[in-house]
């Protein structure tokens, strides 16, 4: 799943005029992952149990995200500058 999620990421300049539902979904499961993250954090922080002891916790997906997103929408202006600029 996750790395379905970075692939639309990884597309979003082109994905967002042409089939926006699947951005949106997408950015729906980082959310979901996000507050699973924090029930489990919580859950964890009241038996003084690190997140550490859980493997695939938490996800951070929301931060892998914004990365992804950044460097789509950077990469995307890059090229346009340089197809500009030629």
């Amino acid at each position: 799943m996750g790395q379905q999620l970075w692939l639309v990421m990884n597309q979003v300049t082109g994905l967002v005029s042409s089939t926006p539902s699947k951005v949106v979904t997408a950015l729906r499961v980082v959310e979901r992952e996000e507050k699973t993250d924090a029930i489990i954090k919580e859950a964890l922080g009241a038996r003084n149990i690190p997140s550490s002891q859980l493997p695939g916790r938490p996800k951070r997906w929301k931060e892998k995200c914004f990365q992804m997103l950044e460097s789509s929408i950077s990469n995307r202006y890059v090229s346009m500058c340089v197809c500009v600029c030629v």
